[in-house]
């Protein structure tokens, strides 16, 4: 079957839920879809484990009872996959934004053309300072509006 039922939706929900609880402690309150965008130094500094051909990461933001996090399960690339004996190489990475120093969300500056990029109602530009004191950045691209998510992300301060 190519589609999911409602059951089997709301039961793989209950079942991350419970996952994410084991793994943080906390209560999953609402999630939201995004990619994250970023360099390999800044996958490094917030310990999120790729593939050396990915610059993105498909994952949710997560928001808990007390942290904001970014969830993201990635995948050996499929022609690698098929060399090894081992068929499922998954790596999950949980980052507690809520954690990171000096973290900043803000939008994309607007130009003329702004309106030929569809994504750029759904971008946030996004920065924090790492172990080392460097300033790292990295975009999230929301599925919905990042209008909403921008106040989400801000009311927990």
């Amino acid at each position: 079957m190519l589609f999911k039922t409602t059951e089997e939706s709301v039961r793989e929900y209950e079942e991350f839920k419970n996952h994410f609880k084991e793994q943080t402690g906390e209560t999953v309150l609402e999630i939201e879809f995004a990619e994250l965008r970023a360099d390999k130094s800044v996958y490094r500094s917030l310990g999120i484990q790729t593939e050396s051909w990915q610059d993105s990461t498909w994952g949710l933001i997560v928001f808990a009872e007390g942290s904001i996090y970014y969830f993201t399960s990635t995948r050996e690339n499929y022609l690698a996959r098929l060399m090894r004996s081992v068929k499922n190489n998954t790596k999950e990475s949980v980052v507690n934004f809520s954690g990171l120093k000096e973290l900043t969300f803000c939008f994309p500056k607007k130009t003329f053309f702004s309106f030929f990029n569809a994504e750029s109602k759904r971008t946030l530009n996004s920065s924090f300072i790492d172990s080392n004191g460097k300033r790292q950045f990295f975009k999230l691209i929301t599925s919905s509006s990042a209008f909403e998510i921008w106040k989400k992300l801000t009311s927990y301060k």
